[in-house]
Protein backbone atom coordinates (compact mmCIF):
# COMPACT_ATOMS: atom_id res chain seq x y z
CA UNK A 1 0.00 0.00 0.00
CA UNK A 2 2.87 2.21 0.63
CA UNK A 3 4.27 1.67 -2.58
CA UNK A 4 0.80 2.87 -4.23
CA UNK A 5 0.99 6.26 -2.20
CA UNK A 6 4.69 7.02 -3.26
CA UNK A 7 3.89 6.24 -6.96
CA UNK A 8 0.87 8.55 -6.91
CA UNK A 9 2.51 11.35 -5.06
CA UNK A 10 4.98 11.97 -7.34
CA UNK A 11 2.78 13.27 -10.32
CA UNK A 12 0.50 15.64 -7.46
CA UNK A 13 4.42 16.85 -6.53
CA UNK A 14 5.43 17.47 -10.09
CA UNK A 15 2.03 19.58 -10.79
CA UNK A 16 1.93 21.20 -7.57
CA UNK A 17 5.75 22.45 -8.25
CA UNK A 18 5.28 23.22 -12.17
CA UNK A 19 2.00 25.86 -10.75
CA UNK A 20 4.71 27.57 -8.17
CA UNK A 21 7.30 27.89 -10.89
CA UNK A 22 4.90 29.14 -13.56
CA UNK A 23 3.25 31.76 -11.09
CA UNK A 24 6.55 33.02 -9.94
CA UNK A 25 8.07 33.40 -13.49
CA UNK A 26 4.42 35.26 -14.15
CA UNK A 27 5.15 37.28 -11.07
CA UNK A 28 8.59 38.22 -11.69
CA UNK A 29 7.90 39.20 -15.64
CA UNK A 30 4.62 40.87 -14.95
CA UNK A 31 5.55 44.34 -17.43
CA UNK A 32 5.35 47.46 -15.26
CA UNK A 33 3.87 51.23 -16.18
CA UNK A 34 6.78 52.59 -17.94
CA UNK A 35 7.20 49.22 -20.28
CA UNK A 36 3.22 49.67 -20.81
CA UNK A 37 3.64 53.25 -21.68
CA UNK A 38 6.36 52.48 -24.41
CA UNK A 39 3.78 50.03 -25.91
CA UNK A 40 0.87 51.98 -25.08
CA UNK A 41 2.73 54.86 -27.28
CA UNK A 42 3.99 52.74 -30.22
CA UNK A 43 0.44 50.85 -30.01
CA UNK A 44 -2.15 54.14 -29.76
CA UNK A 45 0.12 57.10 -31.16
CA UNK A 46 -1.21 56.23 -34.15
CA UNK A 47 -4.46 57.79 -32.42
CA UNK A 48 -3.05 61.06 -32.10
CA UNK A 49 -1.98 61.41 -35.30
CA UNK A 50 -5.65 61.26 -36.42
CA UNK A 51 -6.82 64.44 -34.61
CA UNK A 52 -5.25 66.40 -37.55
CA UNK A 53 -8.18 64.83 -39.57
CA UNK A 54 -9.33 65.99 -42.65
CA UNK A 55 -8.59 70.37 -42.31
CA UNK A 56 -11.53 71.95 -43.12
CA UNK A 57 -10.60 75.95 -44.26
CA UNK A 58 -12.54 78.46 -45.61
CA UNK A 59 -12.77 78.43 -49.27
CA UNK A 60 -10.79 81.64 -49.79
CA UNK A 61 -7.72 79.43 -47.52
CA UNK A 62 -8.15 76.65 -50.29
CA UNK A 63 -4.75 76.60 -51.44
CA UNK A 64 -3.18 76.03 -47.97
CA UNK A 65 -5.11 73.39 -47.04
CA UNK A 66 -2.49 70.64 -48.12
CA UNK A 67 -0.22 72.97 -46.64
CA UNK A 68 -1.88 73.32 -43.40
CA UNK A 69 -3.06 69.35 -43.57
CA UNK A 70 1.12 68.57 -44.04
CA UNK A 71 1.90 70.86 -40.94
CA UNK A 72 -0.55 69.19 -38.81
CA UNK A 73 0.74 65.77 -39.60
CA UNK A 74 3.63 66.12 -38.91
CA UNK A 75 3.72 67.94 -35.39
CA UNK A 76 1.23 64.92 -34.34
CA UNK A 77 3.85 62.33 -35.70
CA UNK A 78 7.05 64.33 -34.41
CA UNK A 79 5.31 64.65 -31.00
CA UNK A 80 5.24 61.15 -30.47
CA UNK A 81 8.76 60.51 -31.55
CA UNK A 82 9.97 63.68 -29.71
CA UNK A 83 11.64 63.11 -26.16
CA UNK A 84 11.47 65.82 -23.46
CA UNK A 85 13.59 64.71 -20.08
CA UNK A 86 13.63 61.15 -21.44
CA UNK A 87 9.76 60.78 -21.99
CA UNK A 88 7.75 61.41 -25.20
CA UNK A 89 4.85 63.85 -24.58
CA UNK A 90 2.44 61.49 -26.18
CA UNK A 91 3.78 58.92 -23.07
CA UNK A 92 2.70 61.48 -20.94
CA UNK A 93 -0.40 62.31 -22.23
CA UNK A 94 -1.15 58.66 -21.96
CA UNK A 95 0.32 58.02 -18.18
CA UNK A 96 -2.03 60.69 -17.14
CA UNK A 97 -4.92 58.71 -18.35
CA UNK A 98 -3.99 55.33 -17.66
CA UNK A 99 -5.02 53.20 -14.62
CA UNK A 100 -3.26 50.25 -13.34
CA UNK A 101 -4.79 46.96 -11.63
CA UNK A 102 -1.33 45.36 -10.24
CA UNK A 103 -2.79 41.37 -9.89
CA UNK A 104 1.23 40.40 -9.04
CA UNK A 105 0.69 37.51 -11.96
CA UNK A 106 -0.64 39.89 -14.40
CA UNK A 107 -1.38 43.79 -14.82
CA UNK A 108 -4.65 45.46 -16.23
CA UNK A 109 -4.34 48.79 -17.99
CA UNK A 110 -7.33 50.95 -18.73
CA UNK A 111 -6.67 53.84 -20.86
CA UNK A 112 -9.12 56.49 -22.10
CA UNK A 113 -8.57 57.94 -25.23
CA UNK A 114 -9.93 60.17 -27.55
CA UNK A 115 -13.11 59.12 -26.11
CA UNK A 116 -12.82 55.27 -26.36
CA UNK A 117 -11.69 53.05 -23.14
CA UNK A 118 -8.95 51.04 -24.05
CA UNK A 119 -8.28 47.73 -21.63
CA UNK A 120 -4.47 46.51 -22.29
CA UNK A 121 -3.58 42.81 -20.01
CA UNK A 122 0.33 42.78 -19.17
CA UNK A 123 1.65 39.40 -18.57
CA UNK A 124 4.97 37.57 -18.80
CA UNK A 125 6.77 40.97 -20.47
CA UNK A 126 4.14 40.97 -23.07
CA UNK A 127 0.75 43.02 -23.59
CA UNK A 128 -2.83 42.36 -25.30
CA UNK A 129 -5.09 44.87 -26.20
CA UNK A 130 -8.48 43.43 -25.84
CA UNK A 131 -11.26 44.95 -28.48
CA UNK A 132 -13.50 47.71 -27.46
CA UNK A 133 -17.41 46.48 -26.71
Amino acid sequence: MAEVEKQSGFPKRLVIGLAIATISIAVVTNPDEPAYLNYATDQFGDRFDSLCGEIQLPDVLNGLKGIAQDTCDAAASAGRDLTIGGQSPVSTAIGTVTERQNFLIFSLYQTQILNQKVTTIGAFGHFVSLPNG
